[in-house]
């Protein structure tokens, strides 16, 4: 939704938390974008997302944690 300004808040260890998975993101909750991306996870503030299909290599390509593959990811 390139026109959204909808903001979510969560703790810096939270945000931490969802992208050890580097394919992992957190969006505003009903801002799914079928086809490019899958929830995995719904809370009452926001949803995570795993991206998939072609955008899921290069999510991890761009990924500046250095140790994602040791911290679970696909």
């Amino acid at each position: 939704m390139p026109d959204c300004d909808a903001f979510v808040s969560l703790t810096v260890w939270e945000y931490e938390e969802v992208r050890r998975v580097p394919t992992h993101f957190v969006i505003a909750s009903g801002h799914l974008v079928v086809g490019v991306e899958v929830i995995v996870r719904d809370t009452p503030e926001y949803q995570i997302v795993e991206k998939i299909g072609a955008g899921a290599p290069v999510a991890t390509r761009l990924d500046p944690r250095e140790d994602h593959e040791q911290l679970g990811a696909a």
